[in-house]
């Protein structure tokens, strides 16, 4: 990002104070070698010119830590209005544009969430994050082609990242390329083996494997390293029931929050939280054993 020279930095009201400053400085420091002297005093120099940029810049992120703070609470029309704070008072804050779109993906605004990726993407083209938020978009519009071809640059930026490397298991696994999602999930728990969300994605290619076992583990793993993720109870909700723990999947399913969540909505279910047809036809039997009697099985 350019950081251009303000022209009020030509302006005869600046440079007399900044030359006495600098005189300042330099006289201060009389036991300082001349070649140490002249680097505080470039420094001195450079802090005074960009000052503004410092302090906005600050300023800024102090923002965007607020607004993300308001995602972590799940308080996104919060979110939202204060990352539209900051763009305003930021038009080039890539970071606020990119938390907006994902508090509008939560909000289930698509449209608007893929315009801030856009816009946040014309500013920095590498933003690996902003990539990966369009590819969840898109693949909430089920345009899975679109999906894996931007967490694809998004990993030829960044190889290695874990959270890339489970969305790109994820598109696999809608794809019914299995085995290339399995080693996606593999490779990110072996780089971050405390990414909650990858043991949830391949508790759902277990799932899909009818390997109901190995999907109830990573589901509790998912729990155990993310206690306030409930998509990812949701799923543990899923796998108990399968596996005949009923009273606890009711239980668990029952303390789910639903104000943006619409848990029993099955084509919900495979959209956003990437459930296979298994884990969705699962998931109606268990919504529908809520309805049942007390002490009916």
């Amino acid at each position: 990002m350019k950081n251009n020279v303000p022209s009020w930095l030509t302006s005869w009201r600046v440079v007399i104070p900044v030359l006495v400053i600098l005189l300042a400085v330099t006289f201060a420091l009389p036991k300082l070698n001349g070649f140490l002297t002249i680097i505080v005093v470039v420094v001195a120099f450079l802090v005074f010119i960009f000052r503004r940029t410092l302090i906005g810049g600050t300023v800024s992120m102090l923002g965007t830590r607020s607004s993300n703070n308001y995602l972590f609470s799940e308080e996104y029309e919060k979110a939202v209005e204060f990352s539209t704070q900051q763009i305003a008072k930021y038009p080039r804050d890539v970071v606020a544009r990119l938390t907006r779109s994902t508090a509008y993906i939560h909000l289930g605004n698509l449209e608007a969430a893929r315009a801030d990726c856009e816009a946040a993407l014309a500013l920095d083209p590498k933003s690996v994050y902003t990539l990966n938020n369009r590819a969840v978009i898109s693949m909430q519009e089920d345009n899975l082609p679109a999906a894996l071809a931007d967490v694809q640059q998004a990993l030829s930026i960044q190889p290695d990242n874990p959270v890339l490397l489970y969305n790109r298991g994820a598109v696999y696994a809608r794809m019914d390329k299995d085995e290339a999602a399995q080693k996606d999930f593999d490779d990110a728990i072996e780089i971050e083996p405390d990414q909650a969300a990858t043991y949830a994605g391949r508790g759902n290619l277990a799932f899909k494997d009818k390997d109901i076992a190995a999907a109830l583990e990573d589901y509790k793993k998912a729990c155990e390293l993310s206690e306030e993720t409930h998509q990812f109870s949701a799923g543990l909700a899923v796998a108990e029931f399968a596996s005949g723990k009923v009273a606890d999947a009711q239980k668990r399913w029952q303390a789910l929050p639903t104000k943006y969540t619409p848990y029993a909505n099955p084509d919900w279910q495979r959209r956003v939280l990437n459930w296979p047809g298994a884990m969705t036809v699962e998931a109606g039997k268990l919504v529908a054993s809520l309805s049942l009697p007390a002490g009916a099985s």
